[in-house]
């Protein structure tokens, strides 16, 4: 039993790819079905640039994550090293109370070393701060770049969709 294609209802037999009167399809449906896949092509086309340019994006983001993660990493590491000196001037303020006489130069000292300790302390837990906020940002727009990847993906998708199905039209077509 022959049956009817989609191919603007000319009547084509799927069997023979002939139409009723047994004479070949329309040139501009073979024309039109191969624009389409032309067209489906492009967009394929369009989809892949549009990955490479998202997977291209997210290497970027991920070189700042890195960068931002270093700048965590020196910022601790300098947090750490004031934390030590803190440590030390608390310690040479309790050995100076130790000794009145000579305690009170040294404590006026060490409560100098402490302050600026201190200051460092708070200076670096600002950068920490701040490098933290990067790395959220970088992570943001790793994530937003995924996104796009996984649109274009499926840009792509659809478009391979489009061309099997117009090369299948096209096939028809041409029978």
């Amino acid at each position: 039993m022959a049956m009817k294609t989609s191919l603007g209802g000319h009547g084509l037999f799927m069997t023979t790819g002939r139409q009723r009167d047994g004479s070949q399809p329309p040139r501009r449906e073979v024309t039109r079905a191969e624009q389409e896949v032309t067209r489906a092509e492009q967009e394929v086309a369009r989809g892949e640039w549009e990955v490479a340019r998202a997977e291209r994006e997210v290497a970027q983001v991920e070189q700042e994550n890195a960068r931002g993660e270093r700048e965590v990493t020196q910022v601790e590491q300098e947090v750490a090293r004031a934390e030590q000196e803190v440590t030390g001037a608390e310690r040479e303020v309790t050995g100076a109370e130790r000794e009145v006489t000579r305690a009170e130069q040294e404590v006026t000292g060490a409560e100098q070393e402490v302050t600026q300790g201190e200051q460092e302390v708070a200076q670096a837990e600002q950068e920490v701060t701040r490098a933290e906020q990067e790395v959220t940002r970088a992570e943001q727009e790793v994530t937003g770049a995924e996104r796009e990847v996984t649109r274009a993906e499926r840009e792509v998708t659809q478009g391979e969709q489009e061309v099997a199905q117009a090369e299948q039209e096209v096939t028809r077509a041409e029978l």
